[in-house]
Formats: structure tokens, sequence, C-alpha cells
């Protein structure tokens, strides 16, 4: 008995993983993000997020595909066929592992969450020396 997948098959995992989990888009290039990025990955213990980084070939894709900005400076979270940024795809990336900070967001409003994902992704290179200085 030969154990192979048919095309078929590979479309509907991947149709099942569309619906059923998420991705996100970090920059892989900071230190920042990717200590975040690995802390949220262990995190993750039943694989709900298959993250990707900003510079591959596949984000490229993504950006195309939902007509993104390149040049947003945001972690991005594809959830449903729709994409949020900032403050917003973080809720939903803790959401999905069910930890228990996104409830921090649950109680202050957008606008100021928003800030606060703005302050810290601005000065991010002073957290953990970052390789990003964007202006």
């Amino acid at each position: 008995m030969e154990n192979s997948v048919s095309e078929s098959d590979v479309i509907l995992i991947k149709f099942a993983f569309n619906i059923l989990n998420m991705k996100v888009i970090y920059d892989s290039n900071c230190n920042f993000c990717n200590k975040i990025a690995n802390y949220l990955k262990k995190r993750d213990y039943k694989n709900k997020i298959y993250w990707i980084c900003r510079e591959s070939e596949e984000s490229s894709e993504l950006f195309k595909k939902h007509a993104i900005n390149e040049q947003i400076d945001s972690i991005i979270t594809f959830s449903e066929n729709k994409y949020y940024i900032k403050s917003e795809a973080v809720f939903l990336i803790f959401k999905k592992l069910k930890l228990k900070y996104y409830l921090f967001f649950k109680i202050i409003p957008n606008t100021l969450s928003n800030y606060i994902y703005d302050f810290v992704a601005k000065n991010r290179y002073l957290f953990n020396n970052c390789s990003v200085h964007k202006q």
C-alpha cells in the first residue's frame, strides 16, 4: 500500500489550515520581534499559528493577495481571509493561544492600545538591541 497524497488532499489540508488556524507575519530581522515570536511559538502547543518571516516570498504573496502596503510597520495576523494589524493582531494571537494577556486588550480602547503598540514598535531597538532603526 502506497502512502501518497493527492493534489486535492493538499488543497483540502491548506483550506482546513486557513479556516482553523491563523498566519502571522513578523519582522524576523528585529531581535525584539524574534524574542516575542519565539515566546509565543513555545506557547502554541497545538500549532494553531503559522509564523511567516516578513522577508520571505510567502509574505510577499500575502501582501499582494490582500493588497497590503508592504511599507506597513506592523505585525500582521491573517484569520478567516481577513488581516489585522497592530494591537488587534496581537490581541488575536493572544486569544488564539488562550493567553490571559488578551484581556488587557478587551478593557482598553483600540486607539489607546494602538498608541501603545506604535510606541513599542517605534522604540523596539531600545528594548532588545533591535537591528531595525526605522525613522
